[in-house]
């Protein structure tokens, strides 16, 4: 009898999203952490000029686009891109007048 065996290779994720926090905005209320089922993102070490420690990208790459993260922020400070396309969310943003400025 002859033994089959299988080799597993993980192939690397294809990266479909983008996500940019503006630290100046971020609270640091970690519920874009919490959201993320793919770990993309993290609370920083570092404080921001409000004194608060923002969230941050730390794997981008694996980044679906999904942008809860961003559905769940309550600063409006998490910008989702999907294969370079801005997602509903910064349209409503805009509407919002949550750019930023």
């Amino acid at each position: 009898m002859t033994e089959t065996v299988t080799t597993i290779r993980e192939t690397p994720l294809e990266k479909r999203g983008s996500v940019e926090i503006d630290a100046e905005r971020c609270k640091g209320c970690g519920l874009c952490v919490m959201t993320c089922g793919r770990r993309v993102l993290a609370m920083s070490q570092r404080l921001n000029s409000k004194g608060y420690n923002p969230a941050e990208v730390v794997q981008p790459e694996r980044c679906t686009g999904c942008a809860l993260c961003a559905l769940m922020c309550p600063d409006v400070a998490i910008r989702v891109s999907r294969s370079g396309k801005p997602r509903v969310f910064d349209r409503q943003r805009e509407e919002r007048g949550g750019n930023g400025k």
